[in-house]
């Protein structure tokens, strides 16, 4: 059931039938279904992710040190994603970087 509901929202923002929001990136995938599904009930939602910038919390943690080094991590979240530029959800979904341990 969740699979063909993926492939639906998959279908209806044009994102090639081959990408697997199965599996990689679901979380984000499962979120940005969600959102389609409010905005066909009328609700007017947004989707915010928010990326921590230079969190210093712990040995093992890496995070990114400015919006910039995010890139290539979120390049191929995209890729694998495989949402098109101007989707049907393209203005309600935005992107956050936040600085949690200022240098």
């Amino acid at each position: 059931m969740i699979e063909r509901a993926l492939d639906r929202v998959k279908r209806e923002l044009g994102v090639p039938h081959d990408r697997d929001w199965l599996t990689g990136h679901y979380q984000l995938c499962n979120r940005v279904a969600v959102l389609h599904a409010l905005m066909e009930h009328g609700v007017a939602a947004r989707l915010l992710f928010i990326h921590f910038v230079s969190d210093r919390g712990g040995p093992g943690r890496t995070c990114p040190g400015s919006a910039a080094e995010w890139a290539e991590a979120l390049a191929a979240q995209d890729a694998h994603v495989g949402l098109p530029a101007g989707h049907p959800l393209d203005d309600r979904i935005h992107r956050l970087f936040l600085e949690v341990a200022p240098r």
